[in-house]
């Protein structure tokens, strides 16, 4: 509601906005009534053919996709994505933890171990060690935080999920050292 809302307010400013009107299509075509929500689905299709928007499109398709979970619709925007050199790693991982959701864990973790990129975000990180967490690996989780804590160590969502993987795992001695480390970090 409070996008609909907003974009009346700005319609007439971002008429000839096409990246705003794949918005409003995304918007439509996960929270619209049946009949509109198939037009706006269709205009994305259209969208992501067309060379100027289509990155854009499949990204807003592929978190469609994700949200209703289409695990091979979202798998082939994810595949386009990166014939285009246009996915990203949080895209991967929402692919691999759709992957678990559907008890196919062995082939996730196999994708997981042959992807060639490193988390580029402490938002990558989190849901990098996310994924490990949800499959049961919370040491890959707790050992991804240790690897990156220089890339990453001064923002704080590295640290409120870097304590949240600690106190699941019940390392209390490290977490005693993480309370410690934060502490000493000026602007933290």
């Amino acid at each position: 509601a409070a996008f609909d809302t907003r974009w009346k307010q700005v319609e007439s400013k971002v008429a000839g906005n096409p990246e705003a009107q794949l918005y409003r299509a995304a918007y439509l075509a996960a929270y619209a009534p049946a009949n509109l929500s198939a037009d706006a689905m269709i205009a994305l299709e259209k969208a992501v053919a067309d060379p100027a928007v289509r990155v854009l499109a499949a990204r807003l398709r592929m978190q469609i996709s994700a949200q209703r979970g289409n695990l091979p619709e979202y798998q082939d925007y994810l595949r386009q994505l990166g014939e285009w050199r246009a996915d990203a790693l949080i895209q991967h991982v929402t692919y691999w933890k759709m992957l678990l959701g559907q008890g196919r864990k062995e082939f996730a973790l196999k994708l997981a171990s042959d992807y060639p990129h490193p988390p580029g975000t402490a938002l990558d990180l989190v849901e990098l060690a996310s994924f490990y967490s949800d499959a049961g690996l919370r040491d890959q989780s707790f050992e991804l935080f240790k690897r990156y804590l220089r890339e990453f160590g001064s923002t704080p969502p590295y640290w409120i999920a870097y304590a949240q993987v600690l106190v699941a795992g019940q390392k209390w001695a490290e977490l005693r050292d993480a309370a410690v480390l934060i502490r000493s970090i000026d602007g933290l």
